[in-house]
């Protein structure tokens, strides 16, 4: 069987456990603020399992001693007889989160500083949400730049620079959300 954790940027951790005919099947990964990975894996009696140990490379991985493995793209294979294991390294790449056109729309216009950026460089998108037209809002505002309709991305994005407000975006600390943003605007937000 093939152990595969996806490492989620909204995540700081992640288990899962199968009760499988050959036994019990684990799988754990826990990520701190500066890359480090740890990641611990039970493979049952009489059984081999293959896990891919994202975003790492083969010569930073702590844990491996002999087992088989080899680096494939930016993970690395490892064949796990049956046992404990516990692998901890750098990751190759950043899992900061960052605020981009890309963003639900909903989820920017919510964030008091992102909506204050939307306020200086997109004023009449901000009039949109506010009147009859917050129905015809779209999903992201990348979404909008990347339309076809040159009259509908005129109206909502004007003269904007898209790269300097993606720069801006970026720039931004991402906030935890208390509740779940809708990718429309469906209750009236404080104007």
């Amino acid at each position: 069987f093939l152990i595969k954790p996806e490492i989620n940027g909204r995540l700081y951790y992640a288990k899962a456990s199968l009760k499988s005919a050959m036994g019990l099947i684990e799988s754990y990964w826990r990520r701190q603020d500066d890359n480090l990975l740890t990641l611990e894996i039970t493979v049952p009696f009489d059984a081999t399992a293959e896990a891919r140990l994202p975003h790492g490379r083969l010569e930073t991985i702590h844990g491996l001693g002999d087992l088989e493995a080899r680096q494939v793209g930016d993970a690395v294979a490892v064949c796990l007889p049956a046992g404990r294991y516990s692998f901890t390294y750098r990751a190759t790449c950043s899992f900061d989160l960052k605020y981009s056109l890309d963003t639900p729309l909903a989820e920017l216009l919510a964030i008091p500083e992102t909506r204050a950026l939307l306020a200086q460089e997109l004023p009449q998108l901000l009039e949109m949400a506010k009147g009859e037209m917050n129905h015809l809002l779209p999903y992201s505002l990348g979404e909008t730049s990347r339309t076809t309709d040159p009259s509908l991305v005129r109206m909502m994005l004007g003269d904007a620079d898209l790269n300097d407000l993606e720069q801006k975006l970026a720039a931004i600390p991402v906030k935890a959300r208390e509740k779940a943003v809708d990718n429309r605007i469906a209750d009236p937000i404080d104007y």
